[in-house]
């Protein structure tokens, strides 16, 4: 069966990345022409396929000036650490140490430490068959939600490690943004 109708995706055109890029009032010339110089070098967007993320939903996308107005994570004293959490209990421990030691690589001001494996009551009430991959998925909005009461005031992050898979049903706000101001 040809799905390929199915997909409201429309692959954005030259016109719509430069629209996309807009016009960098405001910022420093190297950045302009740094972002020039490497726009050649970047491929547009295949047209998605059936399995695919944006085959199945629909993006609205996201400009230059909408990453530049959103609220950003900053690094400050008081919140210096980075939390690694697993989901499941049978994690290898040996993989959690060399996770801690590249994140603490790739984030040198950071405390990088290992947190008790989290718990999330209610779990199963969040899963839903997916019959295309025939395997369980597991809401994140809904488990972020959960996850927030978990977040410390000197956590820069917490990131939660799981192999479940999971999806994320759109509502209105920014699903990845969850902290405590």
């Amino acid at each position: 069966m040809d799905y390929s109708n199915l997909c409201t995706f429309r692959v954005p055109d030259e016109k719509d990345r430069a629209i996309a890029i807009g016009t960098l009032v405001g910022e420093k010339f190297t950045l302009k022409k740094s972002l020039n110089a490497i726009i050649p070098f970047f491929a547009g967007i295949k047209k998605p396929e059936k399995g695919d993320w944006l085959f199945e939903m629909e993006e609205d996308g996201q400009t230059y000036d909408t990453y530049r107005s959103a609220w950003i994570n900053k690094l400050s004293p008081e919140k210096s650490t980075i939390y690694l959490a697993p989901f499941e209990k049978d994690f290898d421990p040996e993989l959690l140490q060399n996770l801690q030691k590249i994140v603490a690589a790739y984030y040198p001001k950071c405390k990088v430490k290992l947190h008790k494996t989290i718990a999330v009551d209610g779990l199963e009430d969040l899963k839903k068959f997916d019959d295309y991959r025939e395997k369980y998925q597991y809401e994140a909005g809904q488990i972020l939600q959960k996850l927030k009461p978990k977040v410390t005031k000197e956590a820069f992050c917490l990131m939660t490690l799981t192999m479940k898979d999971l999806y994320y049903v759109r509502k209105t706000g920014t699903l990845l943004v969850i902290n405590k101001r």
